[in-house]
């Protein structure tokens, strides 16, 4: 039974995430921004492997490099409901819940 409760756990989350996923628009504003993502994300993971003490730069650097696009690419949300929002939302708690715990 609690495979069961965790499969559909999983399910309810990725609904719930897809839903949502479907209402973001991220756009670029002309200009391409993965080339320094991906530079910063490669530097960070070479940080990491070869670090030694400086690991938690490695960590900074890959942060970053993901928060980049999200900071100058614009993200557009699509017109959706508050019953809608408050649907996805409750899909994804109540499915975190189910695969952490097994149980509501």
């Amino acid at each position: 039974m609690w495979v069961f409760n965790r499969f559909l756990g999983f399910g309810l989350m990725l609904g719930g995430i897809s839903i949502l996923a479907q209402r973001l628009y991220v756009t670029t504003r002309g200009y391409t921004i993965d080339a320094p993502t991906i530079i910063l994300s490669v530097i960070g993971i070479i940080i990491l492997v070869y670090g030694g003490e400086f690991k938690k730069v490695g960590w900074v650097v890959i942060v970053v490099g993901i928060l980049m696009p999200l900071i100058k690419a614009g993200i557009v949300v699509a017109s959706t409901t508050l019953f809608t929002f408050l649907l996805c939302f409750l899909a994804i708690v109540y499915g975190y819940k189910l695969v952490s715990r097994g149980r509501f």
